[in-house]
């Protein structure tokens, strides 16, 4: 009785979703919307970056968004919960989807944040696109 709990809400969750800022160039915002031009100029299957922004609050904070164009299908979690799908269908998937995330790292991208619902499944041709590039960076050798 009497004990003081601690919540375990996520960083962004207590500053609304206001990121710390040292430079225009490093904010999170930026570094994704020069990734998906990368990958999109280099044929990659992603979201293309239609405008992104960073405004800046103040000392050391700021707050960003970016609008990406809409792609077409399901998050691979859903697909799974959703569906009942068959093994043929599913194996096809997998294969996809090993294949995007090759690409991605011949290209020298390293997704940091690579999920089952950062992969969108189209479901008409089963083609996999990999989306939220924000914690992601270059590395070079990563092949």
């Amino acid at each position: 009785m009497g004990e003081k709990t601690l919540s375990t809400q996520g960083m962004m969750q207590i500053f609304n979703d206001l990121y710390l800022y040292t430079s225009i160039k490093r904010t999170r915002s930026f570094r994704e919307f020069e990734i998906l031009n990368y990958l999109v100029i280099s044929d990659f299957s992603t979201c293309k970056p239609l405008i992104g922004w960073v405004e800046y609050i103040g000392g050391i904070l700021y707050r960003a968004n970016l609008i990406t164009e809409n792609i077409p299908g399901m998050n691979f979690n859903d697909f799974l919960t959703s569906k009942d799908p068959i093994e043929s269908i599913l194996v096809r998937i997998y294969e996809n989807i090993g294949s995007t995330i090759a690409k991605m790292h011949k290209l020298s991208i390293f997704h940091g944040d690579l999920n089952i619902s950062n992969i969108i499944v189209n479901t008409e041709n089963y083609s996999a696109s990999i989306i939220d590039f924000d914690k992601s960076y270059y590395k070079k050798n990563i092949r």
